[in-house]
């Protein structure tokens, strides 16, 4: 729920021409298509309902590495939880400020909702699961784009913002501890982490010595002599061949 009176946003693939929402009190409302962001694969709909909660998103940079982050079900439980693993776009691994790569396990009918750090501010809107390793969410900055673009044409709120979401208790001092380990962990291993590409195939390896040995799973590149494009952390790219599997 981005605006009070009424209008939600969410991942268009797979919404109906005719949706129905489910609000959090558990009624259930039919909704109209107002507009679709193509560039981002969104879709706003409205349902006729005000004083809604509106959800609170992150102020400032994103959060770095290793950070923690949970994805709201419609219940008191997570759906997922997991961390941050990157910023990157998947298929050319250059940086974007506008995506937040981040671990957690979704299935398609989990995306389209935010994903929330330990404060319970939205830092993104989770999209898709592009692999078994990354769920892509557009980031909280990026989101807030496309909000104020579409509030330049939509109708001007008359009424008050509606009630915020009840504020969260700080996080117990043992996760605020955790997600410090994570992040110095993240950083150092983020450094010798690679992309490995054969073709439209894609996995991870770890730099495994000095003299350019990457270690992946044989899976990733299953046959002796096969050439592969790595990705290193800076960016660069390099040709690799497979020495042998095990």
């Amino acid at each position: 729920i981005v605006r009070s009176d009424g209008y939600i946003l969410t991942r268009g693939d797979g919404v109906p021409k005719q949706p129905t929402c489910q609000l959090p009190s558990g009624r259930q409302l039919a909704a109209a298509r107002i507009e679709e962001i193509a560039a981002d694969g969104l879709v706003l709909l409205r349902v006729q309902a005000r004083g809604l909660p509106v959800v609170q998103w992150r102020q400032g940079p994103a959060p770095p590495l290793g950070s923690l982050l949970a994805t709201p079900g419609r219940g008191p439980d997570s759906v997922a939880v997991g961390i941050v693993s990157s910023r990157s776009t998947p298929a050319s691994g250059a940086a974007d400020d506008r995506r937040l790569n981040h671990d957690s396990i979704l299935r398609p009918v989990d995306c389209g909702g935010p994903v929330v750090d330990l404060s319970g501010l939205a830092v993104g809107l989770n999209l898709a699961r592009t692999d078994r390793v990354t769920t892509i969410a557009l980031s909280a900055n990026a989101v807030r784009d496309v909000l104020d673009d579409l509030n330049k044409h939509l109708p001007v709120q008359v009424e008050g913002a509606g009630p915020r979401p009840s504020a969260s208790q700080a996080p117990p001092v043992g996760l605020i501890e955790l997600q410090a380990k994570i992040r110095t962990a993240a950083a150092k291993a983020v450094a010798c982490t690679v992309a490995v590409q054969i073709g439209a195939a894609r996995g991870s390896g770890v730099i495994a010595s000095p003299e350019g040995y990457v270690l992946t799973a044989a899976h990733v590149i299953p046959a002796a002599d096969q050439k592969a494009t790595i990705r290193l952390a800076s960016g660069k790219t390099t040709a690799g061949t497979c020495r042998g599997s095990n």
